[in-house]
């Protein structure tokens, strides 16, 4: 299973929160796959995209689970993973995985609620702590 493997998976996803912790968590499943992607990632850019994931998901937490995430905020790691893509610190692969998840807009993004955007946190966090 490569990358563009789980792309294809999560884009007939209708949100974030129907991906299954048995689909990233475990060892050799998409968090797993994503990281050996990312080997020759420097940790620091990595860590910077997931830092700015982190505040947008302190920001929300309290919401109620089922609440719209309005958070336009979150079109801006995009520019951000776009940039490490162009200096060669992350690969074009994971910025279409990002992209998939993200969307251009309100209507394409898979992080339509707070408990997508929690999901989507957990499988960041995942993804970084294979990267180790």
């Amino acid at each position: 299973m490569g990358i563009q493997d789980i792309v294809t998976a999560i884009d007939k996803k209708g949100s974030f929160r129907e991906v299954g912790y048995e689909e990233f968590a475990p060892e050799d499943q998409w968090a797993h796959e994503v990281a050996k992607d990312l080997k020759e990632t420097k940790m620091r850019q990595l860590r910077k995209v997931f830092k700015q994931i982190k505040n947008i998901d302190k920001k929300i937490k309290g919401r109620g689970k089922d609440e719209p995430l309005n958070e336009s905020i979150i079109f801006y790691i995009l520019p951000q993973v776009a940039y490490a893509v162009g200096r060669e610190l992350v690969t074009e692969e994971f910025y279409r995985l990002v992209k998939t998840i993200i969307g251009k807009d309100a209507t394409t993004t898979k992080l339509k609620t707070v408990a997508d955007y929690h999901r989507f946190t957990e499988f960041m966090t995942a993804v970084l702590a294979y990267s180790k």
